[in-house]
């Protein structure tokens, strides 16, 4: 049987790598893992799109991608606001989202997402759990 840490790692794994299933109206329905589409990164200004057809995933390219390391979804509405955005990725996925559209939302209101001096990590930084992604 795993040791108690070894269960939270796996369930903290199993969390921050699945996917809430949702409508087109992106309502959510449901929570599901799905191996394949778990190892892409987050954009909000994202060049692959997330469709659900009942509880199958299908991840679909906007243009042509080289490699899976170009291929970025977004883990939430992007319509969403700036401050929502950010609070929701730090909250479920433990970073903080410096994509072209954030640091440009960012940069208008006078913040350099990028300063050392910003409370969340960025993308890619430990921060008591490893990135999202490649777990």
């Amino acid at each position: 049987m795993p040791s108690f840490d070894q269960f939270v790692e796996v369930l903290g794994r199993l969390y921050i790598n699945g996917f809430e299933i949702c409508d087109r109206l992106m309502d959510s329905y449901g929570w599901g893992v799905y191996l394949g589409p778990s190892i892409l990164d987050h954009s909000c200004q994202s060049n692959c799109m997330v469709a659900f057809h009942g509880n199958s995933l299908t991840v679909t390219a906007a243009s042509h991608i080289a490699t899976l390391e170009e291929a970025f979804i977004s883990y939430l509405n992007p319509s969403l606001p700036i401050n929502i955005r950010q609070s929701k990725l730090y909250n479920n996925y433990f970073f903080k989202c410096i994509c072209t559209k954030c640091v440009h939302s960012h940069r208008s209101k006078g913040v350099d997402l990028t300063s050392e001096h910003t409370e969340l990590p960025q993308a890619g930084e430990k921060a008591g759990k490893e990135k999202r992604k490649r777990q």
